[in-house]
């Protein structure tokens, strides 16, 4: 006579129960049973006042013989004494290692690794399809937009638009999450049409028409932004706080705001060198005040006076401007590391080698900057930038060094020697592998004291260093000594 329970040990992640469960009786007459003698482990880990829905279909599995069938008592399943069950979610129990109907399983194991046709897969797949065909002319006819002519300009230009418009479009609409990157064609337009359209600036020079176009393409960044970062649902629930484009905007924003005064002044006797060279302290200065600018910007000092007054405060809108400044000040931190690295590329193609040495101070800050951050969206851009300003500086003064430290024919990458091109390789390999390798370092609390220490005196010396350089870059000290 078969026993009337079965002694059996279920587990359920890191908990074991021992139970007693009748042997006759189908498997969904006490499952609910089982769950509930584990609903006090599901309910620590739910925040406090927060209720828990189960909303999961659960099943007992064994490693021997699979899912059990809740329709079937566990006899029937040839579940026995002393025997291992394990609760989870129907899509997670385990399955039978013997097979009795091949073909159903074949079936299943293809159909399982099939991305199938249709609903939100072919919708995805039409959109893939149709965006890499406009992209693909995108690209063929961008090369022609460098040197347009009148007869081509009409069938270059017109298809150029319709292309942005239409990723605007999908972009804005965004029927799937990934869409909201179609706009990132926008700066990419903007570029290619402001290059051409900048010859009919009169006196426009090839600086000024860079820079007008950097400015065309920073004000398309933040259409690109702002559509990337659109409101969206938030997991929580909390769709108010949910924007995610305000360090993109802020920091394309200023961009096109910097960029554009500088168009205007290049159309008159203004030369980018000087500009750079004496404006190279503006970066710094806007990474050291963009904490506190956020912060006033978003008006969170206000809501810290009143909680200090005793005012009660909501507590999402805590969040939100809390949110709203820290995007704020990433934007600034953004602007200002993009207007650093503009500002060493303008310096390295000097034709004075003194301009070199602010560029070397500027991507040496940028680098030691990054220690007082502690977003990785803010350093990882401040190392970038800091690396790739090293190796220009390497090869220009390279490039110097086989002049002879007097005025080249040309920038540095405009020269026909290979020697620059390998330093400047060789630079960025080897910050490259400095990154690589530090990701490795593991060091104690003390040791990163120190560390950090060291990194502190060496930034305060580069400072004080930086301001001596730009009067070194601009000849000051060459004429003070000159009319002594």
């Amino acid at each position: 006579m078969s026993s009337v329970f079965v002694r059996l040990s279920i587990f359920w992640e890191n908990q074991q129960l021992d139970v007693s469960l009748p042997a006759q009786r189908p498997v969904v007459d006490f499952i609910d049973e089982i769950i509930q003698l584990f609903h006090p482990v599901t309910e620590s880990h739910a925040k406090p006042g927060e209720s828990v829905t189960d909303v999961f279909t659960w099943a007992l599995s064994s490693p021997i013989n699979g899912r059990i069938n809740p329709d079937i008592s566990l006899s029937e399943s040839g579940i026995i004494d002393g025997q291992r069950l394990y609760l989870t979610r129907a899509s997670d129990a385990a399955q039978a290692p013997f097979v009795d109907d091949i073909l159903s399983e074949i079936r299943t194991t293809i159909d399982d690794n099939q991305w199938r046709w249709s609903s939100a897969i072919r919708s995805n797949g039409l959109y893939c399809c149709g965006l890499t065909l406009l992209g693909l002319l995108f690209l063929i006819l961008l090369p022609r937009t460098l040197t347009p002519t009148s007869q081509t300009s009409p069938w270059v230009f017109a298809p150029i638009g319709i292309i942005t418009l239409t990723s605007i479009i999908i972009a804005a609409s965004r029927p799937h999450p990934w869409l909201r990157w179609a706009g990132i064609i926008t700066p990419i337009a903007a570029a290619a049409a402001t290059w051409p359209a900048t010859t009919l600036i009169p006196n426009a020079t090839t600086p000024a028409r860079i820079t007008w176009t950097l400015a065309a393409t920073s004000l398309g960044g933040i259409i690109a932004a702002f559509l990337a970062g659109r409101r969206r649902p938030n997991q929580q629930g909390q769709g108010a706080d949910s924007r995610n484009d305000t360090a993109g905007v802020v920091a394309f924003t200023i961009l096109t705001i910097v960029l554009t005064g500088l168009g205007v002044a290049f159309l008159f006797p203004v030369r980018p060198l000087a500009v750079a060279a004496w404006g190279a302290w503006a970066p710094i200065l806007l990474l050291l005040i963009a904490p506190t600018v956020a912060l006033n910007a978003t008006g969170l000092p206000t809501m810290l006076r009143r909680n200090d007054t005793g005012d009660p405060v909501e507590r999402t809108k805590i969040h939100t401007t809390a949110r709203r400044s820290e995007a704020f000040s990433r934007g600034l931190v953004w602007a200002a590391t993009a207007l650093a690295l503009l500002d060493i590329i303008t310096l390295v193609g000097s034709p004075y080698w003194q301009q070199a040495i602010p560029a070397a101070c500027l991507a040496l800050i940028l680098m030691l900057r990054s220690h007082g951050f502690a977003d990785a969206r803010i350093i990882a851009p401040l190392l970038t930038a800091g690396g790739v300003g090293i190796a220009l500086t390497a090869a220009a003064l390279t490039h110097f060094g086989q002049h002879h430290w007097a005025k080249p024919p040309a920038p540095w990458w405009q020269a026909d020697n290979y020697l620059v091109w390998v330093v400047f390789a060789s630079t960025l390999i080897v910050i490259a592998l400095l990154f690589i390798s530090i990701n490795n370092l593991s060091l104690d609390e003390l040791q990163e004291a120190r560390l950090s220490k060291i990194i502190s005196t060496i930034d305060v010396l580069i400072s004080l260093t930086f301001v001596p350089g730009i009067l070194v870059a601009q000849g000051v000290y060459t004429y003070f000594w000159a009319i002594m």
